[in-house]
């Protein structure tokens, strides 16, 4: 009987070249699963972010507002919700919010901010259609009449994950078979 004289180098090369090629055939399985998740925890994340004003418009019995913000100090008009967003209660009901001397109100009605949001990495785009373009507004009974529309987050491969938004304050994912996810060209 043989001793056991461990690997040989012929073996241990054919052990890495075997490697090396289920590695190249896992790799693009594995980008588009890790864009995918990326894509499903951003879209879960603006969905807590809506759910979030509409439960403080509740709670307090006045309007609550999500408008997009690129600084984090009051709502822009320009840009996509990618730059980031505001959640403040909007109690002039106006739908707007600057607060320059960063103490956490909107500084010309007293509007209380009660959530910044970062936005999303470089690369992915949300954007909204109709009313939801720049801001998104729930009344004290949680309806968001005048916003009904779709927000699409998209990444730079094309690929899309979104929200559909009732009048009636329903937040729900859209269905990829409803057509409504139109990335930005």
């Amino acid at each position: 009987m043989r001793a056991n004289q461990g690997t040989t180098l012929i073996e241990l090369l054919a052990v890495i070249a075997i490697l090396a090629l289920l590695t190249l055939a896992a790799a693009p399985a594995l980008t588009h699963w890790s864009h995918s998740n990326r894509l499903t925890a951003g879209i879960n994340r603006f969905h807590r972010t809506l759910a979030l004003a509409r439960n403080q418009a509740i709670e307090h019995g006045g309007q609550a507002v999500v408008c997009k913000s690129g600084d984090g100090h009051g709502c822009t008009a320009s840009g996509g919700w990618e730059q980031g967003w505001l959640i403040f209660l909007d109690p002039a009901g106006d739908e707007q919010c600057q607060d320059d001397d960063v103490d956490g109100r909107c500084d010309l009605d007293g509007g209380l901010i009660i959530h910044i949001g970062q936005g999303f990495n470089p690369g992915m785009t949300l954007r909204g259609s109709g009313n939801t373009a720049t801001a998104v507004a729930f009344k004290g009974s949680g309806f968001s009449e005048g916003y009904p529309g779709t927000l699409t987050l998209c990444d730079a491969s094309g690929a899309a994950r979104g929200l559909v938004l009732s009048m009636q304050g329903r937040i729900r994912l859209a269905r990829p078979d409803e057509g409504n996810l139109q990335c930005p060209p």
